[in-house]
């Protein structure tokens, strides 16, 4: 499989388009990264991040329940 069909099999979110699929802010993504619920961000250049959708699709349909401790 090569790069092309990857990224088609699996596109990268940008973080505000993980925020606004999980209906929280940028802020609680990276907490719930830092808390180890999110996987770590592929990066894709020195300032660029991307989120694996099929990882956000599967921590939301896991019952995501609110923010960190509430």
């Amino acid at each position: 499989m090569n790069s092309k069909e990857i990224l088609e099999a699996d596109p990268l979110l940008k973080t505000s388009e993980v925020a606004r699929l999980l209906g929280i802010g940028r802020t609680l993504v990276y907490e719930l990264i830092t808390a180890g619920a999110l996987p770590e961000p592929v990066r894709i250049g020195p300032r660029a991040v991307r989120h694996s959708s099929r990882a956000i699709l599967a921590y939301r349909e896991s019952g995501y329940q609110g923010p960190i401790g509430k």
